[in-house]
């Protein structure tokens, strides 16, 4: 090692401990190689170097590789053995450990002397700026002023609380957000909301126009050919990683949300739930932590953690797919909720074009983010679903209600929830056919539904029953807490105590209900799904809403 290097630490009165943090600060692994290899130190078990099988306890001889030898009172042992965990978030991944983070550090010390004698010295200045300084100083020394090329940082952990809760609204998180702040909510000017709207007698042939761009929307927005396979490609892989880690939980990946319900979007994020024994493997916290280092070795892009979230996730971009995931731990619910949802898609393909048209529309009208206090894109699918099992005659069955023939009701429970429902869709097929209904009815009708019939103070939508129950019987007549709003009520197929519209607040009510008599009224009039899909934008000038 160049003489001004040594002095330059020996001067700051760096431990040989604080000098390897210096090194292991951001990730700086090559900083900490090149610092060994000046002093031609072998390099440690784990990079090739020779084992040592016995702990370092004084009076011992120390494997170099732990500091540079030549710099003073760094040739003598360290009380520590070299396996020893010093990993931050307190697992061991079987190679090189990381040091802790600063606030392990003493602010007084018992070091070593250069002669082999313990003894009081001044503490060693291990304040973070100051060790940033070293650290600079150091690599621009051995690189004669030149930075040197770093790995990339280990996975971000955001801190700030509003990035927190929207990356957690990706992964249907409404189950667990609080009430979004105004500076999120949309910004609508209401005193231009229109009065009740009169229903308008429709040409039919403006039915069929309708349908006509429905179906070519749908046939637009849906996964193209081969992409299911894709990801069923990348979750075998996941799994078989995740495996090799995490083989005493017994894991398992599964798809859910629109990954799996069959109104998915075409290149998609994948939502995926690791059921995985947390006795065996540590808590959730523990293990979105230890996974996101996982996978960043691994080479996933744009890994980030969200340990401190109330719905602990890590997301990433697969390397060889491109495709964006969001990993949940024991999200077992979702898995039975996206079985349902999909068994419902695939009784009657009007189910699925649909559900594709009202989750474009209410994306367009910025109406699906339950972050910004509107509804997610699983409440609007609920609520397509339900509209179409109220239709006379009805064009899907009520799952959860119905069994096989000679067969009682089995009820199967999932934390604590029944979540039971008849599977055999393929016997099913033809359930809808009596009713003759297109696609440009069904679209204009639900609008209609909203904008005219439902009753806001006291209906629930409920696909369970497939009806609607009274608020009075849901116990959602009076509001218990600030959390939960009961303005718009969309009972949970399973979870029934939990309602899907919770988070609308009387000022986003007033904006849904708006854009259902803007959409009613464009489909009745006539006009294309161009323009009742047009995508909003706020005139700031006047405050008008388009």
């Amino acid at each position: 090692m160049p003489t001004d290097v040594a002095a330059a630490v020996v001067c700051s009165n760096l431990t040989p401990l604080s000098l390897t943090r210096v090194c292991y600060m951001s990730g700086k692994r090559a900083l900490l190689r090149r610092l060994r290899m000046k002093n031609n130190a072998p390099l440690s078990p784990q990079h090739g170097g020779p084992q040592h099988t016995n702990p370092i306890m004084y009076g011992q001889s120390a494997p170099s590789y732990y500091a540079p030898p030549t710099i003073p009172y760094m040739n003598h042992p360290i009380n520590m053995p070299h396996n020893y965990n010093l990993n931050p978030y307190g697992y061991s991944y079987g190679h090189s450990a990381m040091l802790p983070p600063p606030m392990s550090y003493p602010i007084t010390t018992s070091s070593i002397s250069p002669s082999g004698d313990s003894a009081n010295q001044p503490a060693p200045n291990n304040d973070p700026q100051n060790l940033k300084a070293i650290e600079d100083y150091i690599v621009s020394l051995l690189n004669g002023g030149a930075k040197i090329s770093e790995p990339e940082s280990r996975p971000v952990e955001p801190t700030n609380q509003e990035e927190i809760r929207k990356l957690e609204s990706t992964v249907e998180a409404e189950h667990n957000l609080e009430p979004p702040p105004e500076s999120v909510k949309p910004k609508r000017n209401l005193k231009n909301l229109p009065k009740k709207t009169t229903p308008i007698i429709t040409d039919p042939q403006s039915f069929i126009q309708l349908t006509d761009e429905c179906v070519a929307l749908f046939n637009e927005l849906k996964p193209i050919a081969g992409e299911y396979a894709r990801r069923m490609k990348v979750l075998k892989r996941l799994n078989k990683l995740i495996y090799n880690y995490f083989s005493d939980g017994k894991p398992q990946l599964h798809l859910f949300g629109s990954s799996a319900n069959n109104f998915g979007m075409k290149n998609a994020d994948m939502d995926i739930s690791l059921v995985i024994d947390e006795k065996h493997v540590g808590s959730p916290k523990r293990i979105v932590l230890r996974l996101g280092d996982i996978l960043k070795r691994k080479r996933m892009l744009e890994v980030v953690c969200l340990p401190r979230a109330r719905v602990p996730i890590v997301k990433f971009k697969d390397e060889f797919s491109e495709l964006s995931c969001d990993i949940c731990i024991n999200n077992t619910l979702a898995i039975h909720n996206t079985q349902l949802i999909s068994t419902y898609s695939k009784i009657d393909i009007r189910a699925r074009q649909l559900g594709y048209v009202i989750k474009h529309w209410a994306k367009c009208r910025q109406i699906n983010e339950p972050y910004q206090g509107t509804l997610s894109s699983y409440a609007w699918i609920v609520m397509a679903l339900h509209y179409l099992q109220t239709r006379n005659p009805p064009i899907l069955p009520v799952l959860q209600n119905m069994t096989a023939p000679g067969e009682e009701r089995k009820k199967v429970e999932v934390e604590g929830h029944d979540v039971y429902f008849y599977s055999n869709w393929d016997s099913l097929r033809e359930f809808g056919t009596p009713n003759t209904s297109s696609l440009g009815e069904l679209v204009t009708g639900f609008f209609r539904l909203y904008a005219e019939e439902f009753d806001w103070n006291d209906s629930v939508v409920s696909l369970r029953t497939g009806g609607y129950l009274t608020k009075e019987e849901k116990q959602w007549a009076k509001q218990t807490n600030d959390r939960d709003n009961i303005l718009l009520t969309i009972e949970d197929p399973f979870e029934v105590t939990h309602n899907l519209g919770r988070l609308v607040d009387r000022s986003n009510l007033k904006v849904i209900k708006y854009e259902f008599k803007r959409a009613y009224k464009l489909a009745a009039s006539g006009k294309p799904l161009s323009k009742i899909c047009e995508e909003y934008v706020a005139d700031t000038k006047e405050g008008q809403t388009q």
